[in-house]
């Protein structure tokens, strides 16, 4: 059976796994990951997420989600 992109995605951060945007992108092809969190949600699926800021090769600050569930 093919797993959706959803079950992908909650499947990865049930394994205690953190995801980004990018990260989905790179490993998984996904390219909504927002859209899954909310869906997710959506179906009271308690998914926290963390701002991280860093410098880009600009100096300048940018900002991310990263999403991951409680232990």
């Amino acid at each position: 059976m093919i797993e959706t992109n959803r079950e992908i995605v909650l499947n990865y951060l049930k394994d205690g796994n953190k995801l980004t945007t990018k990260e989905a992108v790179e490993k998984f092809e996904i390219r909504d990951l927002q859209g899954i969190i909310r869906d997710l949600r959506n179906k009271k699926i308690d998914i926290k997420d963390n701002w991280i800021k860093i410098l880009n090769s600009c100096g300048r600050t940018i900002r991310y989600k990263e999403y991951y569930l409680d232990k």
